[in-house]
């Protein structure tokens, strides 16, 4: 989840949304929180050392920063930024589309429709029509691509740990062997030595 042109106020209350509904702790949210800044952002964070902070205090900080930005005639999230929209705030920004043209459309009747509402249904017909945004994009889920994020992590880890275990049952098989030909070959050497000794005697 990224914060993209979001206020910091608006893309916190996002994420602690989305992390309650995933049911994640505070410290993964905090994560996600820092790694989704937008660039800006993230360099305020960085300057100020609030890294190891709690999400409330580096909110607060970065509040102070965004108010003092816009102060300065510096907007620290421009719509044109460059910023790329996600499926979900695609399929978000398409959803309140659909619902403005509703609230524009008027019963049929003849005179009824205004040629302003017509021409403004036109310019959104348009402009969804040119999005090229695929119908798979409706089906995104952010807090079930936030779980599988997690459970892809977990299997990672999981597959890890059995690739040790097999490396170290391994190792372990291979010093047993080692031992067992070390010992054998110290059998055969006293064998041989008591042989030599033997024949001396004799």
């Amino acid at each position: 989840i990224a914060q993209g042109g979001m206020s910091i106020l608006e893309y916190n209350a996002r994420i602690s949304k989305l992390g309650k509904l995933a049911g994640l702790p505070e410290s993964k949210i905090r994560e996600q929180y820092i790694r989704g800044l937008n660039p800006m952002n993230q360099y305020n964070v960085r300057m100020m050392a609030k890294y190891h902070n709690t999400r409330n205090n580096i909110t607060k900080a970065l509040v102070e920063a965004e108010k003092f930005s816009l102060l300065q005639g510096n907007f620290p999230f421009p719509p044109s930024g460059g910023q790329v929209l996600t499926p979900y705030e695609k399929t978000g920004l398409k959803g309140t589309i659909a619902k403005g043209q509703q609230t524009l459309k008027k019963p049929p009747g003849p005179g009824k429709r205004k040629a302003d509402d017509l021409a403004i249904n036109r310019f959104l017909d348009s402009f969804i029509d040119d999005t090229d945004l695929s119908e798979e994009a409706y089906d995104y889920d952010p807090i079930e691509d936030l779980r599988k994020q997690f459970e892809d992590l977990d299997i990672n880890q999981a597959k890890l740990a059995q690739i040790i275990h097999a490396s170290k049952a391994e190792i372990n098989g291979l010093c047993e062997k080692l031992q067992m030909r070390y010992e054998k070959l110290l059998e055969y050497i006293s064998s041989r030595d008591d042989s030599v000794n033997k024949e001396k005697l004799d």
